[in-house]
């Protein structure tokens, strides 16, 4: 049912009453998951070098539980719009949840943003999809930037009403993702831009006024849908959606699918997709293209949307090979791995690409779990009930399965993996790494006499939207001395980030945590019956003190599956063991502002990426002036950790 007034849409929400007793029960349900957020302390005081503000989370979540058993809220929609809002300002794409009420229509704002520089040099413009599309065909008659939103300057405007609310941790990263992305579209993520739909959230006002350059002004209102997964609206009343959205349901999807409806889903349908790819298999989201251009003969580009691969994982290494040796083949010297809009996916898949361009080089990993009292109850219940090798792959907390992070040390006890290790008033977790990858591995370990590429001559491109596994793989990659060109950012000079997105090394759903939960009570319960030893009893009764109530016993209804979840490790440099990648500032080597052309025929970003890499381009620089870079040399930076 598209086409309703927000206005509307919104009235029908917060007409959902609000129930004091149920919401504080949720909250006190809620928070021993929160503790396994692996960066719920520093966020509290981040570092030098982190670019978003800092963020207490229990105490936001204190204040949020006082003000409902105070029934301070006027419906069930105000409690979880705080609730998303106060998770948000962690900027972590594992740490989310999906709330009863905030699914239930899907908010749009129909007409399309982007940001346009006239060379890719020069600070871009904020332009609707239309007009730079004028711009892009030489029709520029009557087309003006975007000056102001809601009476507030159109940038700082974007910057802090809606971009300070998005999941990157890095602001560039932000921005960009309020724009349409063609590679979002190819990675299978939404791609009309935040801007225009934010996972169908309710965007914070009915309708917005945008101010042009030449004095003329346009209304953008706000339009809902009832996605047609919620079955017919026969809702009258606030209290009968709220029974039926956020009451304990087993039958009930309502507000539980986010699937946008196809008019939303086209908001950016004038953005040219890319070419056809030179070579691409069904089995991976990967495709291999040519520059058709005679000044770049030997340039692949290596597509990598997705680390994700549903099936046949088996062939995922063959094909990647297969087109690797097809470039080589083709006489081609040069690589740029286009990693856009990569969100992640599976780890191992992101490592076996790593060691197909670095076949001779270890992988190295560190990572580190939130140190707290339900996860060390739930660890010394694993450790003395599952043998090496009999947990499942996504538990990661067996010592007799981790190895430290060259690979070559497996943890003889619980308590030499927990510690736990004190840094700053923050306890961890020891080191170790990702996995154990000759022992977890779905695919087999790569094995060649030489690589196809060397180092210098490969390069990274991202619009800083690299998240998760793809984060770990340009952490290896960068270790191995390849550069990384980014494109976009804030309207402002100076450096930009290629990994802007997630940096965690592991997600853990709501649902799997209390999976495991079930599972180590179901182990200790059972050790206690057949040993009745001291230890075990005591392992019991201090997990059945600490442990929540499991999902599917919440209060109120939540999407326990989808991105209801949090980041259970860190990922570490192995120049620092304390400081989690996530708040580490690590500068792109080159960095350039998308132009019309980028946009509307995005497969130009790698002709561009080719001319700034090999010198016939320039790279935005910390004013006026500007920098180039070469393949086979590394480009001079200020700090590779300090933000500019």
């Amino acid at each position: 049912m598209p086409g309703i007034p927000g206005q509307l849409a919104f009235a029908c929400l917060r007409s959902m009453p609000f129930n004091s007793s149920l919401a504080t029960a949720f909250i006190d349900a809620y928070r021993p998951y929160l503790l396994f957020h692996s960066t719920l302390d520093p966020l509290r005081s981040p570092p030098a070098g982190y670019l978003s503000p800092s963020i207490d989370l229990l105490a936001g979540l204190t204040k949020i539980r006082s003000r409902a058993a105070s029934g301070d809220y006027e419906s069930q929609f105000d409690f979880d719009w705080d609730l998303n809002r106060l998770l948000s300002l962690a900027h972590d794409g594992h740490l989310q949840i999906e709330l009863c009420s905030q699914h239930i229509f899907v908010f749009t704002r129909d007409l399309p943003l982007v940001s346009v520089s006239d060379d890719g040099l020069r600070l871009p413009a904020i332009y609707t999809l239309d007009d730079a599309q004028r711009r892009q065909a030489h029709q520029p008659h009557h087309v003006f930037p975007v000056v102001e939103i809601n009476g507030v300057d159109a940038t700082y405007y974007l910057e802090s009403h809606v971009a300070m609310w998005l999941d990157a941790h890095d602001p560039d990263a932000r921005y960009n993702h309020l724009f349409p992305s063609a590679a979002a579209r190819l990675s299978g993520a939404y791609s009309g831009g935040a801007w225009t739909r934010y996972k169908g959230l309710w965007p914070g006002a009915a309708s917005y006024r945008l101010r042009f350059a030449n004095g003329s002004h346009t209304t953008v209102d706000t339009h809902a849908s009832w996605p047609a997964a919620n079955g017919p609206m026969i809702y009258e009343r606030g209290a009968d959606l709220f029974a039926a959205a956020c009451l304990p349901n087993a039958t009930s999807t309502l507000g539980m699918d986010k699937t946008p409806s196809g008019a939303v889903n086209d908001a950016a349908s004038a953005a040219k997709m890319y070419p056809e790819a030179d070579t691409e298999h069904d089995d991976t989201p990967i495709k291999l293209h040519y520059l058709p251009s005679a000044r770049f003969p030997d340039v692949a580009v290596l597509q990598v949307a997705s680390f994700k691969v549903h099936h046949n994982v088996s062939n995922y290494v063959a094909a990647t090979e297969q087109m690797l040796q097809q470039a080589v083949t083709q006489g081609k010297t040069k690589l740029i791995i286009d990693l856009s809009d990569n969100n992640g996916g599976d780890v191992d898949v992101g490592l076996k690409l790593f060691r197909l361009l670095f076949p001779d080089q270890d992988v190295y990993s560190a990572t580190r779990f939130r140190a707290h009292g339900l996860v060390d109850i739930m660890g010394q219940i694993f450790s003395r009930g599952f043998a090496s090798g009999q947990a499942p792959i996504d538990l990661t907390i067996l010592p007799h399965d981790a190895v430290n992070p060259a690979q070559a040390h497996v943890f003889q006890s619980w308590d030499e993996l927990y510690g736990p290790h004190e840094y700053q008033g923050t306890n961890m977790s020891h080191l170790y790494a990702v996995s154990d990858l000759h022992a977890t591995s779905t695919l087999p370990f790569v094995h060649k006499s030489r690589a196809f590429f060397q180092a210098r001559d490969m390069v990274m491109l991202t619009n800083g939207r690299c998240s998760s596994t793809c984060a770990l793989f340009a952490q290896q990659m960068h270790r191995h001395g390849v550069r990384a060109v980014t494109f976009g950012g804030r309207p402002r000079h100076g450096f930009a980030q290629a990994v802007g997105g997630n940096k965690g090394a592991q997600y853990w759903s709501v649902s799997t945590i209390g999976q495991y939960i079930a599972m180590a009570l179901e182990m200790a319960s059972n050790a206690t019956k057949l040993r009745r030893r001291v230890e075990d009893e005591y392992l019991l009764a201090e997990l059945q003190n600490l442990m929540p109530p499991l999902p599917a016993d919440f209060p109120l209804r939540f999407n326990m599956q989808g991105e209801s979840g949090i980041n259970f490790r860190s990922s570490y440099d192995d120049d620092d063991g304390d400081i989690p990648r996530q708040f580490r500032y690590e500068a792109a080597d080159c960095r350039r502002f998308f132009t019309a052309d980028n946009i509307f025929q995005p497969e130009s970003i790698w002709m561009d990426t080719a001319k700034a890499v090999s010198g016939e381009a320039y790279c935005v620089g910390t004013s006026e002036s500007h920098h180039s870079m070469q393949f086979g040399e590394r480009m001079p930076l200020p700090s590779p950790h300090l933000p500019l």
